[in-house]
Order: C-alpha cells, then sequence, then structure tokens
C-alpha cells in the first residue's frame, strides 16, 4: 500500500499568491503543497506548470482566486452565484488535470449566500432555504461536475462544513450543510466513486461542540468514508487552523488507509509547520 501524499495548506498566507507561498515551502523542502486562497495570479496555468515541475501541488477551493471576489456555493438557489460557482469549480478541475497528482476539493454547500467578506467572521441573517431540497440540490450539482471531473481524469473531495454556535444564534439554525455525521454519509451515499470525503478536523471538532456531540465519536463514524485529511485543531469553540503535536485527539485515527493529508495550520510560522509535517509523515508512513 502506498503512503498517503502529504500537503501543507498555503491558506494562512492570503496577503501573497499561493504560488509565491509554495516557492517558500519548495525552499524549506516541503513534501507538497496545496495551493488555497491568496492573491489573484495572471497567467496561472504556465506558473503551475513550472511549480508543478518542482514539488508535488494539487489545489482546493478557491484555488485559483478569481478578479473579483465571491463565495463558492454549490447549493445556491441564485443564478448568478451557481454560474459563478459551477464555472469557477470547471476551471479547477481543467488545471488540475494539467497536475502530477490529479485531485481538487471543494467546500460543502449553505443554505444562503453569504458575502465573500463574511467569511471565517459573523455571518448576516438571512432567510434559509430548505436544508432537504439544499442537500439534494447540492447533490445533484456534485454528481453532474463529477461527470466533468471523471473526463479529465480527476478525483473529486467535498470537504465538511464548519458551524459555531454564533451561526446558530444569528440564524435559528444550522445554516451550512455537512456539519454532522448522518448528513455527511447520506451525502456520500449518492456519491460516484470518483468523490470522496475530504474531512476536516477544525471543522468537525467544532460542529460537533456547537451541536453538542463529542467529536471523536462523529469521526469513529465517519472513519470509513474518510478520502483525506484537513488536519488542524481549535479550542472547539472557533476554527482558529492552531498547530498540534502527537497527543492531539485526532492522532490515533491517522493512517495509510487514505489518499492525502493537507496540514491546515495557520498560527505558526511555515519552518514550524514544516516540523509538524515530518511528525505526520513517520505517522502515515510508519
Amino acid at each position: 500500500m502506498n503512503s498517503p501524499h502529504l500537503y501543507i495548506s498555503t491558506g494562512g498566507i492570503n496577503e501573497l499568491p499561493a504560488t509565491e507561498v509554495a516557492e517558500s515551502l519548495y525552499q524549506l523542502n516541503a513534501s507538497g503543497v496545496e495551493l488555497s486562497g491568496g492573491k489573484y495570479i495572471p497567467n496561472i496555468s504556465e506558473r503551475l506548470r513550472i511549480l508543478n515541475s518542482k514539488i508535488d501541488i494539487q489545489i482546493h477551493n478557491y484555488f485559483p482566486v478569481p478578479k473579483k471576489p465571491f463565495v463558492i456555493n454549490l447549493a445556491s438557489r441564485n443564478d448568478h452565484v451557481l454560474s459563478e460557482t459551477v464555472n469557477h469549480i470547471k476551471n479547477s478541475i481543467d488545471l488540475a488535470s494539467l497536475l502530477n497528482n490529479k485531485t481538487y476539493s471543494f467546500h460543502a454547500g449553505f443554505l444562503l449566500d453569504p458575502h465573500h467578506d463574511e467569511l471565517g467572521g459573523v455571518i448576516k441573517k438571512r432567510s434559509l432555504n430548505d436544508r432537504r431540497i439544499s442537500l439534494d440540490i447540492f447533490i445533484e450539482r456534485v454528481r453532474e461536475l463529477s461527470k466533468y471531473a471523471l473526463n479529465a481524469g480527476v478525483k473529486l473531495y467535498v470537504e465538511n462544513n464548519v458551524v459555531n454556535t454564533n451561526h446558530i444564534d444569528v440564524n435559528g439554525e444550522d445554516p451550512f450543510l455537512l456539519t454532522q455525521s448522518e448528513e455527511i454519509i447520506y451525502f456520500l451515499n449518492y456519491m460516484p466513486s470518483n468523490v470522496k470525503l475530504l474531512l476536516d478536523t477544525g471543522h468537525l471538532k467544532v460542529s460537533s461542540v456547537t451541536h453538542g456531540r463529542s467529536y471523536s465519536e462523529e469521526l469513529d463514524t465517519l472513519m470509513p468514508y474518510v478520502g483525506a485529511f484537513h488536519l488542524s485543531d481549535n479550542n472547539g469553540k472557533r476554527d482558529s487552523n492552531s498547530g498540534f503535536d502527537s497527543t492531539v485527539w485526532f492522532w490515533k485515527y491517522l493512517s495509510r488507509d487514505i489518499d492525502f493529508v493537507t496540514l491546515e495550520i495557520y498560527r505558526e510560522s511555515l519552518s514550524e509547520i514544516i516540523k509538524t509535517s515530518e511528525l505526520i509523515r513517520k505517522k502515515i508512513t510508519g
């Protein structure tokens, strides 16, 4: 059995183009980089080609960053938001098909359309779409995109969302899809083989605490469905993308039976994140 690919996310440094952060990680001998967020990059295909010749890369969610910011939402009922979302995802799939590791991951949908400035903070109260209808719409759209990805030879990974108590206090209910194990499994049961779960441990911890659940029990339930991990820790109240060591709650779940692992740590220096990646490497290759 091959060991999972190991990546470090560029998502914590949004003031620079992700490719520049990737170059810095390459100089620090990172084994792989997941491009996420950052500044708009012109001539992206050529830059990715050069970068991919040096280091293993893959792309995630809001990459490549568009000139005009928007929020990806495949469950949107707004035609303009949906059109932008589908076009972005198809473009990302096309770029992923040019890379050595042909994968693309993105977040689950929402019951509302937040403004891009609200992500990671307070999302104002809006009228929420019906949950089951939105989930079924999301399923249908992911299935359609899976066909596009299959033709491009690309695997898709859908990431669980994060909900905190503030989101529910403002909106009266959970405004995000795929924050609890039952809904995640329901979704996955409708997915073809080239769509897998990207389990974000930081998201799962906060969402579980918000819903009054055990995050370890939630992960126990979801482990048979996990295709890849985004790894970070937090205090259970806010998704802070904090670092961790081998005493972290999810350590025992890391194994070789997954496709890739991405460190999504934003609160430490790149050199410290590299050290954590070496710790992870020993765990998943041991």
